[in-house]
């Protein structure tokens, strides 16, 4: 549309969409209020929309091209993923202007912090996963790692060391934890339901079904790189395991022959003492 003359370009239409359904569009009466009401909205209210307009047009020109169709439940979390990336990648850059978090940092006195990651190979379809659970001194508790095979994503790998995480958290007997991961879809996955009808929504369910019954308390947020580099090393470590398909070292010292040792001394430096 012309911002100036609240018509429609016919030069843009035209250099985007085929001749007929150009034509269709054009025909469409514009109401400047309608754009104004969309354009006032907030950002996830506009961004919605959008994101549905897009993957309705792409599953349309997807059907006249494959004769390939998608089903409604298919088509809104397709719409939900779309959303959580575009309201990601620009909320994202606001906030990271506003606060630049530099490292990990300890959990409250009575909580343990677990750190997850995993790496995605999609030539090979293989994968790693990494874990590491740290008290509210800093200390280490435990750490982990292991290698994944037939993995169909990179989110799935993540999904993966999450589950492996907790698993352990409760073998350990812990009551009261805090989950960290760089994965912001995974952590809007676990904290409402609008991925479970997703490819890994049966892993996500399985998640939030063990968390409600094993822990006193638990909460899994999202945390730059920057505070996940021992376990984005570990995932990787895992990834190239050929010998053993894990391995689990309890506490700093069992850590110390590892080359992961350096990255929690790192971390050590940002304990908040």
């Amino acid at each position: 549309m012309d911002p100036y003359t609240s018509t429609w370009d016919e030069q843009l239409v035209t250099s985007i969409f085929w001749a007929p359904d150009a034509q269709l569009i054009m025909t469409i009466p514009v109401q400047e209020d309608v754009v104004q009401v969309l354009l006032a909205g907030s950002l996830a209210q506009t961004t919605t929309i959008i994101a549905l307009l897009w993957t309705w047009w792409n599953a349309h020109n997807k059907f006249r091209v494959e004769q390939t169709q998608i089903n409604t439940q298919a088509l809104g979390w397709q719409t939900r993923r779309t959303t959580d990336e575009y309201i990601e990648f620009f909320g994202g850059r606001k906030q990271s202007q506003e606060r630049t978090v530099t490292g990990w940092t300890k959990p409250e006195v009575g909580i343990l912090k677990i750190n997850s990651d995993g790496s995605y190979n999609k030539d090979t379809l293989t994968g790693g996963w990494g874990y590491i659970i740290r008290d509210h001194e800093g200390d280490v508790v435990v750490t982990a790692a292991g290698r994944l095979h037939h993995v169909h994503d990179a989110l799935q790998a993540e999904v993966e060391a999450c589950i492996r995480a907790i698993y352990k958290a409760h073998e350990l007997g812990i009551g009261n934890m805090v989950m960290e991961t760089d994965a912001s879809t995974l952590v809007s996955a676990i904290k409402t339901s609008r991925y479970d009808l997703a490819s890994n929504g049966n892993l996500f369910q399985k998640i939030k079904a063990f968390a409600s019954l094993n822990f006193i308390s638990f909460d899994i947020v999202h945390c730059p790189r920057a505070c996940n580099k021992v376990v984005d090393a570990l995932a990787m470590h895992g990834s190239k395991m050929v010998l053993a398909p894990q391995a689990v070292w309890s506490g700093l010292a069992g850590l110390a022959s590892t080359f992961a040792q350096g990255l929690v001394a790192v971390d050590y430096g940002w304990r908040g003492d």
